[in-house]
């Protein structure tokens, strides 16, 4: 489907109520401004993007731009798919906190980075670790000494 006809398409849809807002997946800063362009009376609100201290590339570009354009970005394998929960430098400085190395990572993400993470889970207890990354936060020492790491 062209991206005019699918943009006005999901505004008619959040016309009908049938959804809330407009998501995108996957999409460049300028995918995101010829997106925006179709759109007459609402506008894009996500872009889900793989964002992970391991893959940053969204850092150069599509992170400010959303940031600017008050986009919010998700991101989706922001564990790497279980690396970074076997990272030996984010379990030593999880150690320090108390907190696992999933933890570490995703508090990176969510609270230094602003951005929404969806780490996948089928098991319980790792949902309620994943919940446990949100109320504590990195020392401004860790969160550089991460930026540096894994650049």
């Amino acid at each position: 489907m062209p991206l005019r006809e699918a943009m006005r398409t999901l505004e008619h849809l959040v016309d009908l109520g049938w959804i809330r807002y407009i998501g995108v997946s996957n999409f460049s800063v300028e995918e995101l401004e010829i997106a925006r362009s179709f759109l007459s009376k609402y506008d894009v609100v996500v872009n889900q993007m793989k964002y992970s201290l391991m893959d940053r590339r969204i850092e150069r570009d599509v992170l400010p731009y959303c940031s600017r354009e008050e986009i919010t970005v998700m991101a989706y394998s922001p564990l790497e798919r279980g690396i970074l929960a076997r990272n030996y430098v984010l379990r030593d400085i999880g150690k320090k906190y108390g907190r696992s190395a999933c933890q570490v990572a995703l508090n990176w993400i969510i609270l230094h980075k602003n951005v929404m993470a969806i780490p996948k889970s089928e098991k319980i207890s790792r949902l309620k670790e994943f919940a446990d990354s949100m109320n504590w936060k990195l020392s401004y020492e860790d969160f550089e000494f991460l930026n540096r790491y894994f650049k």
